[in-house]
């Protein structure tokens, strides 16, 4: 069977157990044969997309105190959250302010503990809150437009499949256009049947897309364990410069990526990079081949050195010393997905900044860019990227960059 045959079938779905059957380790249970592409090879010379900073808006000027999110809606509208003072303010994107949002409180319109996940539907500004487990929607003029109680576990009326986990406490990560909300579940208490091939060990939370009036629950996968089978020695200590699985969801709800390591060796490099949809298919499925940068002997001796130095106790000093380590420095640091369906990769930072390579939807390089090593990123698209910036005083500015212009 060649390859377009083979993704053809599963699309029908006559061979769901199949293609469930090729994907790592049974983590994805939905059609992980949709998307078959050549590697992407580390070694090919990615374009350099520069960068240019555009819009500031100042920590001091609008008094932004820690930040626990930024949010982008479609016509460039940014949301920042202010995690101590329990509000969101909305600046327009030339930067005027256009809102404020929010206080500490329990009551319409308040927040216990604002979390990081805040998004937009269209206009409409959305926002979580971890104590209360509710959701809070926000009118584009500022008012509250009404609140929603997070789905209770197992509490939809009807669960696709029937077969599917059990859900643990629920956190919403993303609200779709068409009213249902993406959520990762805690594994605590959770059964995970037979059918679904999954070690529990190697699993951090399931994932749903669950209908917030409650009448229905899709499984759409699970959310691989970020350090599973990268533990090694006494104390189980992380092995250094350890290859990490990291996942990030879409603010809009529907999809998310997972970047699971492969093989890596003193040469060369691979992981399976996962986009998975609103119907647990997988929207991207490919292994990426690369060439990184072998780890110097001095970072394996200061790396036991800076854990030495936090241990009290002879016997715990002594485990540091005999700390195993990659071939390769951490070629992924971190993983998101844009605002355009883009996929982000911020690769191994050095003293020029931080790097991010961007793939298009179906996972081909688009280029990459540096941004200063102060800055983080939190949105981005194909043409901007929106983050936070700690100035010579550690204050938090918010700003945008210009990409490949």
């Amino acid at each position: 069977m060649n390859k377009s045959t083979r993704a053809g079938r599963c699309q029908s779905g006559l061979h769901r157990r199949l293609c469930r059957a090729l994907s790592p380790r049974g983590i994805w249970p939905g059609l992980v044969c949709l998307t078959v592409t050549s590697p992407v090879q580390g070694q090919t010379p990615y374009r350099n997309l520069p960068v240019v900073r555009d819009l500031e808006l100042s920590g001091t000027k609008n008094d932004l105190s820690p930040i626990s999110s930024v949010a982008v809606s479609q016509r460039g509208w940014i949301a920042v959250g202010q995690r101590d003072d329990n509000r969101i303010l909305v600046f327009r994107g030339d930067g005027r302010p256009l809102f404020r949002f929010g206080r500490r409180g329990a009551g319409p319109g308040e927040f216990q503990m604002l979390g990081g996940f805040v998004g937009w539907v269209g206009d409409t500004l959305w926002a979580t809150d971890v104590s209360l487990r509710r959701l809070t929607f926000i009118h584009p003029d500022g008012t509250l437009l009404r609140t929603v109680r997070n789905p209770a576990p197992n509490s939809a009326s009807r669960r696709i499949p029937a077969s599917a986990p059990r859900q643990g406490e629920m956190y919403i990560t993303g609200i779709g256009d068409n009213g249902t909300a993406m959520a990762f579940s805690s594994l605590v208490g959770v059964s995970i049947a037979s059918l679904w091939r999954a070690d529990p060990k190697a699993l951090q939370s399931t994932i749903w897309l669950q209908s917030l009036d409650g009448t229905e629950a899709t499984f759409l996968g699970f959310e691989p364990n970020r350090t599973n089978g990268c533990t090694e020695g006494a104390y189980s200590y992380y092995q250094i410069a350890c290859p990490l699985t990291l996942t990030a969801f879409s603010p809009t709800g529907d999809r998310y990526v997972v970047a699971r390591p492969g093989r890596v060796t003193a040469k060369d490099g691979s992981f399976w990079l996962t986009v998975t949809g609103t119907r647990g298919d997988s929207l991207v499925h490919r292994l990426v081949r690369y060439s990184g940068t072998p780890i110097p002997r001095s970072f394996v001796d200061s790396s036991k050195a800076a854990c030495r130095a936090r241990e009290s106790t002879a016997a715990r000093m002594a485990a540091c010393n005999d700390l195993s380590h990659s071939p390769q420095l951490r070629y992924i640091h971190r993983v998101m997905l844009g605002l355009d369906r883009t996929i982000w990769l911020e690769l191994q930072p050095d003293m020029r900044g931080r790097h991010w390579l961007t793939l298009s939807p179906t996972g081909e390089p688009i280029g990459r860019m540096t941004f200063p090593t102060r800055f983080f990123l939190w949105a981005a698209s194909r043409t901007a990227a929106w983050g936070t910036e700690t100035d010579a005083d550690e204050l938090e500015n918010v700003v945008r960059y210009r990409i490949g212009r």
